[in-house]
């Protein structure tokens, strides 16, 4: 048996308890040899639960327990069922469902004491087997592979409850018929087009479910089952009107037909005196083809996306609904009449086209949800504040309304859930302060919203927080104290800058600051020159915004308050190293903001999730390679040319986007959601390169002007004294090869024959450049003829013989200051000194190279 350590539950444990008067052994996530028990014998263990483990011998094992009365064997990858199974002759429960089971022995039905089976998702093709399990009371075949079910069915005259949902079966036996004792049949998302006429014996049966398959119309035959108590019919393709043989059902408590094609219900079913729950959603219905007559017991009800024009006729003659849901219509007006229910809980009219509300609504004393979105209101009435008093979920988003009114945040309001999205506001009232309970909270898509209130802070249990797509040009400073905020979007506003505030939320878990539609943090052009003056080409040039907000701050920056934070930050564009203050972050999302650089705190966070897609990165901070949590990097759509090959590092991360980067090396096709190839790219990649910059220093020595070697030398971060040093050691016009050879070995780590540096051509093997895959081997094989990448610290034993020389090469590679050691730093020098002729020829040789494929 296989099992991935992957799957198994953070909870590893073997537990032995007490339940319901019976010895319990219970064993999660775990990968063992030998099953041990503290508490009890092993034939004192009545019930065996076993879940998620990889158990070597597992039949040895469980032939221990042969006297376990229940066996819940579940997520065990088993394709055969133990064959000690058998001898649980006190078995009366067998769950071994969530198996790849294809097939069940035949000596199951030694098992003569078993009243419930579960084989749910399994791989079962046949099940004719347990009916020879003659006492079973329950059973479950839900989710395999069946296309039918035997007709030795009728064998199980005990059995109460049969699901066989979510298979391929596409039709009923007429056996069926004598499981007198069924009281629960779940025949759901299956292919039936009608069931057996021998249905109508199932005269116990109380809870019948066929949705999802293929009816046309209401078999006849349902309305024999007159004890039923449930009947589901949704998602087929009923036409018509319903048979007023319906009536019969007088015990029937919940009727769901929703999402047929039902157009029609007959005046007889206002004789389902009974019926609690009814649910006729998704049928293209008319208003007054839905009469409630004597229904008065009806507690939900449920007519969404029926195209209704009006509230159904004589819904004010149910006194006891609790549930109303109306949404997805065409709904215009509602009268008083409409919401006379004094024990309404719950309201859904979302999804209307209702402009003011009845008076009446402000009556529903019990209402807890209501669900008023995608309306055109553009007020409320008066006494709309009355319902704060018992209202926990209020959604008013994508209406017209320009006024928040005062009255609906009155003290002791009890809302936990508001949303006020898209409405054309321009402020929200400071009474906000009054949600003391609010835990979610949406203000977005409100285009002339340009500030919050500092009431804001005092949602003391605030959870989430979205103020997407307004005009915010600012945050309170009272939202620090909203300590318990975990979630907060405050993309696509129009910030000058980035709020400090936010970094001092302490608690704050997950922040979108995705500027798409906004102001991003910094200009949409890069500067002019960013590549060239950038610090991956000189590191010398030390002038990011980290280092400038850095200097503001003498003392550690977690130890900055927000008042400090405020008067010594600059008013710079980028990302604050501020940002680090939050330490519970595990989620950063920072799209289309602009940015040239990111502040270098990263791998002082705990971020698992980084999204900087869309912006103008050529490089990551030195020391993001740091981070020990990263799971997931978004950056597709940068500047990025090049894959660090500190990439190497970041052991934890899972998924990796590239694509939309200029990338020469790795290509784009990196950027997939597969990370461990990327590593084994720059592996193979560091290789590459180093042929191709030992390929591109013999041209150089060999063509190039004696009268630039100094720019040179100094361009690849040689101090002019060093320089000067070298060429008193080495004087005269006919060692100008000699000491450019020098520098560039000390400035590479690689070793160059000097007999081949004349050569107008790099002496290398064109077999390797012309093939499809370039690795470590070729450079391995191509090492024989010249040495290879070799370390700074032995180069020195191979530039000569001589004393002299070796201490010529020992100062040149220590006084070596330029970390940027690559073909295409070498390429760009070239082109920064001006010498077009020689940049052309080295160009053209390295786009004659095949690069490492990924």
């Amino acid at each position: 048996m296989n099992y991935s350590s992957n799957n198994i539950p953070p909870k590893r444990k073997i537990t032995e308890c007490i339940w319901n008067g019976k010895n319990c052994l219970f064993i999660r996530g775990v990968q063992t040899s030998q099953i041990t028990t503290k508490l009890h014998n092993d034939n004192d263990i009545q019930i065996l639960i076993i879940q998620q483990s990889d158990i070597f011998q597992l039949k040895k094992q469980l032939g221990r327990f042969k006297s376990a009365q229940i066996l819940i064997l579940n997520q065990m990858s088993m394709s055969l069922l133990p064959m000690c199974i058998r001898f649980f002759s006190h078995l009366t429960l067998l769950d071994i469902s969530n198996n790849i089971l294809e097939s069940l022995p035949q000596d199951i039905v030694n098992l003569t004491y078993l009243t419930v089976l579960n084989i749910s998702k399994n791989c079962l093709t046949d099940v004719t087997v347990v009916c020879g399990l003659s006492h079973l009371q329950s059973l479950d075949v839900t989710e395999n592979k069946l296309t039918g079910l035997p007709q030795s069915l009728c064998m199980l005259q005990q059995l109460q409850t049969f699901s066989c949902s979510f298979n391929e079966i596409p039709s009923l036996p007429e056996e069926i018929g004598s499981l007198r004792s069924l009281t629960a049949l779940r025949v759901t998302n299956n292919k039936l087009s009608a069931i057996p006429r021998s249905f109508s014996n199932l005269t116990n049966l109380l809870l019948l479910q066929l949705d999802a398959n293929s009816l046309d119309h209401i078999p006849f035959q349902i309305f024999n089952c007159v004890s039923l108590l449930e009947l589901s019919l949704s998602r087929n393709i009923i036409e018509g009107c319903v048979p007023f043989k319906i009536c019969s059902l007088v015990c029937l408590r919940t009727l769901n037909l929703a999402c047929n094609r039902i157009t029609e219900f007959p005046i007889e079913l206002g004789q389902l005196t009974s019926l609690e729950y009814f649910n006729i959603s998704g049928n293209p219905l008319d208003s007054s083809s839905v009469s409630f007559g004597k229904i008065t017991g009806i507690q939900e009800f449920s007519a969404s996306r029926c195209g209704l024009s009006i509230a159904p006729s004589n819904l004010g003659l149910c006194p006891n609904l609790v549930i109303l849901d109306l949404s997805e219509n065409r709904i215009r007006r509602l009268y008083n009449e409409d919401l006379s229910f004094p024990q309404l809980t719950s309201l859904c009219l979302a999804y209307n086209n209702i402009s003011t509300l009845p008076i009446s609504i402000c009556e529903l004393k019990n209402l807890t949800v209501l669900e008023l979105q995608f309306n055109e209101l553009k007020s409320l009435p008066d006494d709309f504040g009355k319902l704060s008093y018992t209202l926990r979920q209020l959604d008013l988003g994508h209406n017209r309304l320009e006024v928040i009114p005062v009255s609906l945040f009155p003290k002791m309001c009890r809302l936990s859930y508001l949303c006020l999205d898209s409405n054309p506001i321009s402020e929200v009232p400071n009474e906000i302060s009054n949600l003391k309970e609010l835990t979610h909270l949406s203000i977005s898509g409100c285009s002339r919203l340009v500030s919050l209130p500092e009431g804001l802070g005092f949602c003391v249990n605030l959870l989430m927080l979205k103020v997407s797509k307004n005009k915010l040009s600012s945050i309170p400073k009272t939202v620090a104290k909203l300590e318990k905020l975990k979630y907060l979007d405050l993309s696509d506003n129009d910030f000058d800058r980035f709020p400090l505030v936010v970094c001092f939320i302490p608690k704050l878990r997950v922040l979108l600051y995705n500027q798409t539609e906004g102001r991003p943090l910094q200009s949409l052009e890069s500067p002019k020159g960013w590549y060239q003056k950038s610090l991956v080409l000189y590191p010398q040039i030390n002038g990011s915004y980290d280092q400038k907000c850095r200097d503001y701050f003498d003392e550690d920056i977690k130890m900055i308050s927000l008042e400090e934070a405020l008067l010594r930050t600059p008013n710079t564009e980028g990302l604050p190293p501020l940002i680090e203050n939050l330490s519970h972050l595990v989620y950063l999302s920072l799209q289309s903001n602009g940015l040239c650089t990111l502040p270098d705190v990263f791998h002082r966070m705990k971020l698992q999730r980084l999204d900087v897609s869309h912006n103008h990165l050529h490089f990551l901070p030195s020391n993001f390679y740091k981070c020990r949590c990263l799971t997931h990097l978004y950056l597709h759509s940068n500047n990025i040319r090049q894959l660090d090959k500190n990439f190497l590092n970041l052991r934890t991360l899972r998924i990796l986007t590239l694509s939309q980067n200029p990338l020469q090396f790795p290509p784009v096709e990196v950027g997939s959601d597969r990370v461990f190839p990327v590593y084994s790219y720059l592996e193979q990649y560091k290789n590459f390169d180093a042929f191709v910059l030992k390929s591109l220093c013999k041209i150089l020595i060999s063509d190039f002007p004696k009268e630039s070697t100094h720019d040179l030398l100094q361009k690849i971060g040689f101090s002019d004294s060093v320089i000067e040093s070298l060429e008193k050691q080495v004087p005269g016009g006919h060692n100008h090869i000699k000491r450019l050879k020098l520098a560039l070995e000390s400035w590479t780590g690689l070793s160059f024959e000097f007999e081949d540096v004349r050569s107008n051509e790099p002496n290398f093997d064109q077999r390797s450049a012309r093939s499809k895959y370039f690795n470590s081997l070729d450079i391995l094989t191509e090492s024989t003829e010249n040495s290879v990448v070799q370390s700074k610290t032995s180069q020195s034993d191979l530039f000569g013989k001589e004393d002299s020389t070796s201490l010529i090469s020992k100062m040149l590679i220590e006084s070596a200051t330029d970390s940027d050691i690559s073909s295409r730093r070498l390429l760009h020098i070239v082109h920064l000194i001006g010498l077009d002729e020689l940049h052309s020829k080295l160009l053209k040789y390295v786009l004659n190279v095949q690069q490492v494929r990924f």
